[in-house]
């Protein structure tokens, strides 16, 4: 038998071909489009004299395997239904980057008129939409305390060549209300005739729970030209009570699951996460390393950096030394918002059920996983609760108001300076009374979720979280050494510096799309983008935001360790011996109990080896040969006193 030569050109090639094919027919096909969907401008109402809508409709295409990825170049056809009159501008077109066209609709006709949408390169994809002329609708959108009355009636002016059209029969009903709502939402006069002005209104109340209850309303006007069916009116009302509770009350369960993580993490640890702030400093380069696999340990940047003000006030470490660990965990503390922005719910009741059962267990480091995977649920479950809630509230629009006022979306290519103002001193002060930047940062991630800010303005508010966080270090060292009050200082010097370096760069637009440079980074390096009309994926740009921000702080300024020791020596200088004064059993030392024994023993140690001197002396100085001077007894009497 002829041997096949493996090394001949032909064989080569062949095999090169074959791989090819494989290769080609193993490879992901490209994502097909799976849905079009009416992003604003259906359902709109008009009462303009020439037919003109007010609002453009567009329209969003969707494809992929999970649906939600956006299909640009997809061409779209606008056409009118049977017996409607209207014309589009334009009438056709392609979808753009993000996945949205937009076009103008003219009505010739009055009531409902109805169009398709459609993709001729896509069959069996056709929306069919819905806008009404010559009707004028008040009250949409409304909103009141649950259980209250609307302040303004919910009312419709019908409208034919520039004048109200009387005698026309409208009837408003329930379509929906908020599940496990005490009571639905009622209407006062469900039947109303049109007066001379051509308006028909009636008055509403809300039921008890926070939610939106749905209205319809039917206009009986075909001999008139007016017919108009299930007009759907959005009414919202708040329970405050009930959304306080809520709120804080998932609040409480993320901090709660967040504690509880962090003490199994430290649990199934044991000391040896904590020892790596002493064992890997002996450069800034490791300490920047200890200090971010810590702090993702134990999800606290300020408890590592309480820890090392301790280490320092005990002479453990020095402020060079501490420099890096306290850049490190400014990196650290973003893997929570990292977990958390992963769309893991699901997975919360899951977590509590098997973090329980492991968390009975004998073995310790069992146990500490269990209470782990116990915290990460609770944390889960205080996310929902905060998410829900706040999804609910992103409709009611005087509470939409109460976020502009920090809305940081760019102004002709310009961040508003007094919102961005307004955004980082909000972030710094929720972040002190939390004494948390993690659970910050879940509470801005909840926010972004339930449509209440942007990228903008929940990047302004992280910077600002960023230095808030500093003031947990700065309560702890108001009882510690100089030093140690130095490596306080520079953790806030630093988050303050990083954050106005960022602030900075806010201003810094990208060439080709005039967003901020650094959000323009992010958002090119995270799937989805967060810039759209409708933002995609938002809670993962945030995270890597945060993440990305922290680390190229960390690294574009520890080269500099050496000029900020100086720096913190020039703002807050040593005087004297008491600045320096080490404190070997510092309590501080006692979150970590294997090094608060070894300082325990060495300070027995030191405290044995004085007693002797002073015995020496006493016996072999003084008393045996009789040389009983007062000055030398003092001396003697000091040591006893230390």
């Amino acid at each position: 038998m002829q041997k096949t030569n493996l090394r001949s050109p032909s064989v080569f090639a062949a095999l090169l071909l074959f791989i090819t094919l494989c290769a080609a027919g193993c490879s992901e096909e490209s994502p097909r489009l799976t849905g079009l969907k009416a992003v604003s401008g259906a359902d709109q109402c008009a009462a303009d004299a020439a037919g003109k809508f007010p609002q453009p409709v567009v329209i969003e295409a969707r494809g992929g395997r999970d649906g939600k990825t956006v299909m640009p170049n997809i061409r779209l056809v606008f056409a009118p239904e049977p017996g409607s009159v209207l014309s589009f501008d334009p009438a056709s077109g392609v979808t753009d980057a993000g996945g949205m066209f937009s076009t103008r609709i003219t009505a010739g006709g009055t009531g409902d008129q109805f169009f398709t949408v459609s993709a001729p390169e896509h069959p069996g994809h056709t929306l069919r939409l819905r806008v009404i002329n010559g009707m004028e609708l008040y009250g949409d959108r409304g909103e009141a305390i649950a259980g209250h009355k609307l302040k303004d009636p919910v009312a419709i002016r019908l409208v034919k060549n520039g004048r109200g059209v009387p005698g026309v029969q409208v009837r408003f009903g329930i379509r929906s209300t908020v599940e496990g709502a005490e009571t639905s939402a009622v209407i006062a006069t469900p039947f109303r005739i049109t007066d001379a002005d051509g308006r028909a209104a009636t008055e509403v109340t809300l039921g008890k729970a926070t939610g939106n209850y749905k209205l319809g309303i039917d206009v009986d006007g075909a001999s008139s030209g007016f017919s108009v069916r299930d007009r759907e009116v959005l009414l919202m009302g708040v329970n405050p009570w009930r959304v306080s509770v809520v709120v804080l009350g998932g609040v409480a369960f993320f901090i709660f699951g967040m504690s509880l993580m962090s003490d199994g993490l430290r649990s199934a640890a044991g000391d040896r996460l904590k020892n790596l702030l002493q064992l890997f400093t002996r450069n800034r380069v490791t300490g920047l390393l200890a200090g971010s696999v810590v702090t993702a340990g134990l999800q606290s940047s300020a408890a590592v950096t309480v820890m090392v003000i301790g280490f320092i006030n005990a002479g453990l470490l020095t402020l060079k030394q501490s420099l890096g660990i306290i850049f490190g965990a400014n990196i650290g503390t973003t893997v929570t918002a990292q977990i958390i922005s992963f769309d893991l719910s699901g997975a919360a009741l899951p977590a509590v059920a098997i973090g329980m059962m492991m968390s009975l267990a004998k073995r310790r480091a069992l146990k500490g996983w269990g209470m782990a995977v116990l915290g990460f649920g609770i944390l889960f479950m205080g996310m929902n609760m905060m998410g829900d809630e706040l999804r609910m509230l992103s409709d009611v629009p005087s509470f939409k108001r109460l976020f502009f006022l920090f809305d940081c979306t760019p102004i002709r290519g310009i961040v508003p300076p007094m919102a961005l103002a307004g955004a980082v001193a909000a972030g710094f002060v929720g972040t002190a009374v939390l004494h948390s930047s993690a659970a910050f940062t879940g509470i801005t991630l909840a926010l972004a979720a339930g449509g209440l800010v942007n990228f903008y303005t929940a990047f302004a508010l992280l910077l600002g979280s960023n230095v808030g966080t500093t003031v947990t270090t700065l309560i702890a060292s108001a009882k510690v050494n100089r030093v140690a009050k130095q490596a306080a200082l520079a953790h806030f010097v630093f988050n303050t510096l990083g954050a106005v370096l960022m602030i900075a760069l806010l201003y810094v637009p990208w060439r080709k799309t005039g967003q901020p440079v650094f959000l323009e980074f992010v958002n090119s390096v995270t799937p989805g983008n967060a810039f759209a009309p409708i933002p995609q994926n938002l809670e993962r740009h945030i995270a890597m935001a945060h993440t990305l921000f922290n680390i190229a702080v960390a690294v574009l300024l520890l080269p500099f360790v050496s000029q900020f020791a100086w720096l913190c020596n020039k703002l807050l200088p040593i005087r004297g011996e008491e600045g320096k004064r080490i404190r070997m059993l510092e309590p501080g030392l006692l979150n970590t109990p294997s090094v608060a024994l070894k300082q325990s023993a060495s300070a027995i140690r030191i405290m044995v080896e004085t007693a002797w001197k002073m015995i020496d002396r006493s016996l072999n100085g003084h008393f045996m040969n009789g040389n009983l001077k007062q000055k030398k007894i003092a001396e003697i009497a000091e040591m006893e006193k230390r």
